[in-house]
């Protein structure tokens, strides 16, 4: 059995370095800042500036309130909870 040539071996090393640098630098998933509460109770969500959400209100009526969801962004479904202690365990 030959060893890999350089080249491949560069290559995947490459290859490798590229994937870790683009996993590093991707944006988080979040939901925006600001929520638009319109006149019928309608809220929505996803503006991420206080002034794109007085934008899209001018007009319509309504106002603009922080997201009351972000707080709660550690009880998505991939949150896990540490184990709860019981008595006697070390």
């Amino acid at each position: 059995m030959k060893p890999p040539s350089t080249t491949m071996t560069v290559s995947a090393i490459t290859a490798l370095f590229a994937f870790v640098l683009l996993a590093a630098t991707a944006p988080q998933a979040r939901a925006d800042n600001w929520c638009r509460l319109a006149p019928d109770s309608m809220r929505a969500c996803g503006f991420a500036s206080k002034q794109m959400c007085l934008d899209m209100t001018s007009g319509r009526g309504g106002m603009c309130d922080p997201n009351p969801f972000e707080a709660k962004a550690n009880r998505a479904y991939a949150y896990q909870p540490a184990p709860a202690k019981t008595k006697g365990a070390k």
